[in-house]
């Protein structure tokens, strides 16, 4: 967590985002210049500044850590930003998002338990039915029972619901490339298989597994 730096007036900026089923509260206090972040790649920007007022205040502190984490942290502030905005042109949220792509990634018939949409969506089961019942509402998913079991309840894509995910998605994907317009895909690699390796020794160094 970024913790408060010294000298002046301060503005902090909360973040949360989900690490599994937890939401962890990040916490930035930048002061000076680097409150505006620089144009430049090469210029530094808030988090630069935090990290070099830390290594002034307490040089015997190794704060790498917190670049990594930190950088990780803005970068998913900004892309969660451009989702909500593309989202709303379609009246949708990260949430209800996610349920329409859950379903329609699941293949034919595009159904599931709300159980298992919670599952596999990283939702709690009263979360998901407060959204499953307002993308019935606009007639986007629909209730069935289970062939086998009538007592078994089904969720599954409409026309109308698959047609809006395949828009969505397609405007989603296009958004993401652009964001990576300004990296190589050598970079792209390396950094899917360093997050990928932070993962791991993120959850091999957790108390709470």
């Amino acid at each position: 967590m970024l913790g408060s730096c010294h000298g002046g007036h301060s503005s902090r900026e909360y973040l949360e985002f989900k690490v599994l089923s937890r939401s962890v509260p990040l916490a930035y206090h930048a002061t000076g210049e680097g409150d505006r972040d620089a144009v430049s790649p090469h210029s530094p920007d808030a988090l630069d500044v935090i990290l070099e007022q830390w290594r002034r205040e307490r040089p015997d502190l190794d704060a790498s850590p917190m670049g990594v984490f930190g950088r990780i942290a803005r970068v998913y502030a900004l892309a969660q930003r451009q989702l909500r905005l593309l989202l709303a042109d379609y009246e949708l949220t990260p949430a209800t998002f996610d349920v329409l792509a859950n379903l329609r990634r699941s293949g034919a018939p595009h159904r599931k338990t709300a159980g298992e949409i919670a599952s596999s969506s990283l939702l709690s089961t009263g979360g998901t039915t407060f959204r499953l019942d307002r993308l019935e509402q606009r007639g986007l998913v629909r209730r069935v029972p289970a062939a086998h079991d009538k007592r078994i309840i089904l969720v599954e894509l409409t026309h109308d619901g698959r047609a809006l995910i395949d828009e969505v998605m397609a405007a989603h994907l296009k958004q993401e490339a652009a964001r990576l317009a300004q990296v190589s895909q050598q970079e792209v690699t390396e950094l899917v298989n360093g997050l990928r390796n932070l993962e791991r020794s993120i959850v091999a160094s957790s108390t709470w597994r």
